[in-house]
């Protein structure tokens, strides 16, 4: 009996047995953790943008005649 190959998604996505409901659970898990961090630095990112947008573009003020 010659061993089956697991699904690429299965094979890249970390898991290294064959999905059951406690492995599927963990993991559904650390997907929505890195989600959670990843946008949390994609705001700070942003933020930082601004930041640095703001220090070194002043406002230009036009008096009107």
């Amino acid at each position: 009996m010659t061993e089956a190959k697991r699904p690429d998604a299965l094979r890249l996505s970390g898991l290294h047995e064959f999905c059951n409901l406690l492995n599927l659970q963990t993991f559904v898990g650390r997907i929505r953790r890195l989600c959670r961090i990843r946008h949390g630095q994609s705001a700070l990112c942003q933020q930082y943008e601004a930041d640095f947008f703001r220090l070194f573009n002043p406002p230009t003020y036009t008096r009107k005649l």
